[in-house]
């Protein structure tokens, strides 16, 4: 129990410490891939989806990300993931956790070759550290 309690402080440290350097660096995007490559992830556009969804514009949210609806969805299947003692349960909920991912990985996809680089939210982030990084080497050579 006190290992799962450190591992919990750990990950809500090291979170922490992730937003507020981005609050320092003044990044424009929360995206741990977008601010480190440049490239989005799977989940880009989640947060404007909901602050869409909470705004009432339906249609934004699922432009920002049209799986929005399975992130409570798979939040629930995580805790009866953890809490159920059904071998059964844990089953299944880890085939519907795999196809979610599925899911989530195809649209990616998909969005990527309709939208990137240049569409929200899945454009290209030339602030992120490796387009820096390459934009100084290639000023070097």
């Amino acid at each position: 129990m006190k290992k799962k309690i450190s591992n919990s402080i750990a990950f809500v440290t090291v979170f922490c410490g992730y937003y507020v350097l981005l609050h320092f660096f003044d990044s424009g995007t929360l995206c741990f891939s977008k601010n480190v490559t440049g490239i989005p992830c799977p989940g880009c556009g989640l947060t404007r989806a909901f602050e869409s969804l909470i705004k009432g514009d339906v249609k934004s949210a699922f432009y920002y990300h049209p799986l929005f609806a399975f992130i409570p969805i798979t939040a629930v299947l995580a805790v009866l993931l953890r809490f159920s003692k059904s071998e059964k349960i844990k089953k299944n909920v880890n085939y519907v956790l795999c196809f979610i991912i599925f899911l989530f990985v195809m649209l990616f996809l998909i969005r990527l070759v309709l939208y990137f680089p240049d569409i929200e939210p899945l454009n290209f982030y030339q602030e992120g550290i490796l387009p820096r990084i390459f934009r100084w080497a290639s000023q070097l050579f």
